[in-house]
């Protein structure tokens, strides 16, 4: 296949202008509750590809209403995990501070080791685990309150730090590389040891979490933080992450994959919709993610965006369908900061709210008491 016919084919999901730029589509409608002009709607889909026409791109965009959950109740059922029984050599058990060489071949199982620190969760704790004390409410940009020790149990709470070169905010540390630089290196060996130096350093400052690596696929070019990312080929940016996470975990910190999903622009990110069909998801948008959940990753941020309409920190397809059903997602999702836009999203897959308030500063959450009160309800499962 020639190099032009190639692009042709990567690119036909990507809706452009003559002029190279974004054509925007009318927005879908969104729901009820929150009224918010959506200025950036794209479509990324070769299904809509043929359907748009010269005048889409000066029609002025419509005030458009957002969809969340209903406070109503539901049932929800337990998403099936993997096997426990790891199968050798192909899928052998693995411990998450002591992975498979670079370069292995085999798949690591990190399902009993799930397994075993889910036992000990206790549900009186669960609530203040997954509830952020609120913006500057802690030394770290996102903080899970700790708690004080009952009958010989307690533990000191959760320091979440940003993360794209290293720990931010924080004096005598490390530059590394940006994500782009070390995918450009195509090498295994320096994204392993970049990860797990990383992973090193945020450890030796207190963190427990480091939110990264960023995944997101340069889908508009002039994106602010496009140089987080391991650039626009899902294939080496799920290569880059799987080192990443494997080096950043074996460092002792928990990674976070972000932002997942189709947040691919800053400008009007909190109000803008990433319209993806379903096999460009799979295949493109999701690819590295999937490999992060291969890696073991024990945690994934979902994003501002919204995703075919719905926010994602409230998307039950992506959230629970894809990520935990399909993928095997066995650890917990949370929301980037203020993306979280109702309780119900605890029912649609969401795990952690962060900062923790509805709105930076405000003193009040989606969950906190609020879930507390849904639970013992029964407006939301516990499970």
């Amino acid at each position: 296949m020639k190099l032009q016919e190639a692009l042709s084919v990567f690119l036909l999901p990507f809706v452009l202008a003559q002029d190279g730029a974004q054509v925007p589509i009318t927005a879908l409608p969104l729901g009820p509750l929150h009224s918010v002009p959506l200025t950036s709607v794209y479509a990324i889909s070769d299904t809509q590809h043929t359907s748009l026409s010269a005048s889409s791109t000066t029609t002025p965009p419509a005030t458009q209403t957002v969809t969340v959950p209903p406070n109503t109740p539901s049932i929800f059922t337990l998403i099936p995990v993997p096997s426990d029984s790891p199968v050798l050599p192909s899928y052998p058990e693995t411990d998450p501070l002591d992975p498979l060489p670079v370069g292995s071949l085999a798949i690591p199982d990190f399902g009993p080791a799930w397994s075993a620190a889910w036992a000990k969760a206790k549900p009186k704790e669960k609530v203040s685990v997954v509830t952020g004390v609120g913006w500057q409410g802690g030394v770290c940009i996102g903080s899970i309150a700790p708690i004080e020790p009952i009958d010989g149990r307690g533990w000191p709470g959760l320091c979440l730090e940003d993360s794209p070169l290293g720990v931010r905010l924080a004096d005598y540390v490390t530059a590394f590389p940006a994500g782009i630089n070390a995918a450009a290196s195509f090498n295994r060996h320096l994204m392993r040891r970049r990860g797990l130096y990383i992973g090193r350093e945020h450890v030796g400052k207190g963190v427990n979490i480091a939110l990264g690596p960023m995944m997101n696929m340069v889908r508009v070019p002039q994106a602010g933080r496009n140089w987080e990312s391991f650039g626009a080929d899902p294939f080496l940016a799920g290569e880059a992450a799987y080192e990443t996470i494997l080096g950043m975990q074996e460092g002792g910190v928990i990674a976070c994959a972000k932002h997942y999903v189709g947040n691919e622009q800053e400008n009007k990110r909190l109000m803008s919709s990433s319209n993806i069909d379903d096999r460009t998801l799979h295949e493109i948008y999701t690819h590295p993610f999937l490999k992060s959940v291969m890696a073991g990753v024990g945690s994934v941020m979902c994003s501002y965006n919204g995703l075919n309409g719905t926010f994602a920190c409230e998307n039950d397809k992506v959230l629970n369908d894809i990520l935990k059903r399909e993928y095997g997602f066995q650890s917990f999702i949370t929301s980037d900061w203020m993306a979280q836009h109702a309780s119900m999203a605890a029912n649609a897959g969401l795990d952690m709210t962060m900062p923790g308030d509805i709105t930076f500063g405000s003193g009040t959450s989606y969950w906190g008491a609020n879930l507390t009160a849904f639970v013992s309800n029964g407006t939301i499962s516990e499970s």
